[in-house]
């Protein structure tokens, strides 16, 4: 990947941290039509980052962090791995829910270690329209 490459990801990556650290795409937008439709430009211009995977006590953590912060927009994830098609359903704390603070939901699903190559994820949006991304190993793999 070029300079120019790693530092448009890098934006990306500040601009979706910035948005899920100030609630954005959690409660602090409404359903509306209009928002619904900024909340898919968003993750669609962000679609090559959805996921990350993490090297962790010999497995790979394939951590949808990314996603989580934008789960009231969302009606859900599904992904696969390795060309697989997304049938998994990956389960998030309900919006405006405690989940995530009790521990009752993760942020990632686990896999043996090197075993996801790839990762598909089908997300649908609370207005039943859907956006898709494949991302490959070495793009989203976290150091």
């Amino acid at each position: 990947m070029g300079v120019r490459n790693e530092r448009d990801k890098t934006v990306k990556q500040m601009i979706l941290t910035t948005a899920v650290l100030l609630g954005v795409g959690t409660t602090a937008i409404a359903n509306s039509s209009a928002e619904s439709d900024n909340v898919k430009a968003i993750l669609e211009s962000q679609s090559d980052m959805w996921v990350e995977i993490l090297t962790e006590s010999g497995e790979d953590l394939v951590s949808f962090r990314p996603l989580v912060g934008w789960r009231c927009d969302l009606n859900s994830v599904k992904y696969g791995f390795n060309g697989d098609d997304a049938v998994n359903t990956f389960e998030m704390a309900p919006c405006g829910g405690t989940g995530l603070e009790s521990g009752d939901y993760l942020l990632h699903v686990t896999a043996a270690a090197g075993s996801v190559n790839s990762v598909k994820v089908m997300i649908t949006y609370d207005d039943g329209s859907q956006s898709d991304s494949t991302m490959n190993r070495d793009d989203i793999l976290v150091n």
